[in-house]
């Protein structure tokens, strides 16, 4: 974890990717362990996901603010792919700005795709973000956002083929 935190201002897709996958196996072998050894002793869940969650969202933070949401003219494909990862990241993690965002431009694009909006309607999600955006509103809503995010899609498909 110690080393994990020197890659706090790291803004290279490659690493974070790498770090990415190491954090979530890391979560997971830990996740595996804390919670058999707990329900052996008949104890609720430990609250290890919750501290994970706190130094996934210190580490990644920093490029999240260095990127936001909007691409930039001229960014580079670094920054276009590195974008949805850190956002797909906190997202998971429950970092309160990003799950408020997402379910701001879900609405939005629920909304356009509704009414009929055209692709070049700035109120559609942008393609690179769609997953980051789903996910993140799947993890933290409730059933009518999963109706909404099928039904959207479903329209969306439908438009496809016709």
């Amino acid at each position: 974890m110690t080393m994990a935190s020197t890659f706090r201002a790291e803004n290279d897709y490659t690493v974070w990717c790498e770090l990415r996958s190491q954090l979530i196996g890391l979560r997971s072998l830990l996740e595996e362990q804390s919670c058999s050894a707990m329900k052996d002793l008949g104890i609720e869940d430990s609250g290890f996901n919750k501290g994970m969650n706190a130094f996934i969202t210190y580490l990644a933070q920093t490029p999240y603010n260095n990127l936001g949401w909007e691409v930039r003219a001229n960014e580079s494909n670094n920054d276009t792919l590195l974008r949805p990862l850190i956002i797909s990241l906190l997202g998971g993690c429950g970092f309160i700005d990003v799950v408020n965002e997402a379910r701001k431009r879900f609405d939005r694009h629920y909304n356009a795709v509704m009414s009929g909006a055209d692709s070049n309607s700035g109120d559609l999600i942008h393609p690179d973000l769609r997953f980051s955006v789903y996910s993140t509103c799947m993890r933290h809503g409730d059933e009518k956002t999963l109706d909404r995010l099928l039904e959207a899609s479903s329209l969306t498909t439908a438009l496809l083929f016709m």
